[in-house]
């Protein structure tokens, strides 16, 4: 069967995804990407402790794990279920420069899920946004937003869920970042992270407002200018509903 095909690329949801350690970083994943057999990372959070003497001061924030290793693939595995899941990372620092020149290497990782997901333990499963209906188990994945899982209602082909996320400056109408909300480019339908609300546009038109406030990350600044941008819609995804779909460890 077509199923058994697609289960022989499973992605290493096996492994341990996470363990104990402290914590030298700790934010959402912003900067992931794949170079050769070399993962670089980052998260927003700036990190917590100072980073060794072998580190540019150009990857100050960055990370790197080796895909070579068992360990260094579980945490890539872990790293794009971060970014899915809109999750903070905890990350480990090995204090060495050993995978790669002038970059922190991470020796371990762990995802801080607080109310919104369990922590996994074991295989990974994609959920509603509201945690309370499980669409199937994810089998395998495409880069770091394309996940497929199985859906038991379909025998033959696993469904393709991808995570599309956003944290661009909103502004809006109102003080106190309220009223109607403005954005300077077309989003499509995408998951706002701050908003925690997904967005698209109510019109492909722009429109002149007064801006009186703005949504920068997770703080509202007040704002006094004419601005010409595109209104926003609040609306939900059909997968998923008002909120990103959820992977949950089980």
């Amino acid at each position: 069967m077509m199923k058994k095909l697609l289960c022989s690329t499973l992605m290493a949801s096996a492994l341990p995804l996470t363990i104990a350690f402290d914590t030298f970083a700790a934010g959402h994943v912003n900067y992931l990407n794949v170079k050769g057999d070399i993962v670089h990372f980052a998260v927003d959070e700036a990190k917590a402790q100072e980073s060794p003497a072998c580190v540019a001061s150009e990857n100050a924030d960055r990370f790197s794990v080796s895909l070579k290793t068992e360990a260094g693939r579980a945490m890539y595995s872990l790293l794009i279920t971060a970014m899915a899941g809109d999750l903070a990372l905890n990350v480990e620092s090995a204090l060495d420069c050993a995978d790669t020149a002038g970059i922190e290497r991470a020796l371990g990782a762990s995802i801080a899920p607080a109310d919104k997901v369990s922590e996994p333990s074991g295989n990974l499963y994609l959920y509603t946004g509201d945690g309370k209906t499980r669409l199937g188990q994810i089998m395998q994945t495409e880069g770091t937003d394309v996940f497929y899982y199985y859906n038991p209602a379909n025998e033959i082909l696993l469904e393709k869920y991808q995570a599309v996320v956003s944290g661009s400056t909103l502004y809006f109408d109102e003080a106190d970042c309220s009223g109607n909300a403005y954005i300077n480019y077309n989003p499509g339908t995408t998951y706002h992270r701050y908003l925690e609300q997904y967005i698209s546009l109510e019109s492909t038109a722009q429109i002149d407002f007064n801006s009186k406030s703005y949504l920068g990350g997770e703080t509202c600044y007040e704002d006094n200018r004419l601005r010409k941008y595109y209104k926003v819609k609040y609306t939900s995804h059909g997968l998923c509903g008002v909120k990103a779909c959820m992977i949950k460890g089980e």
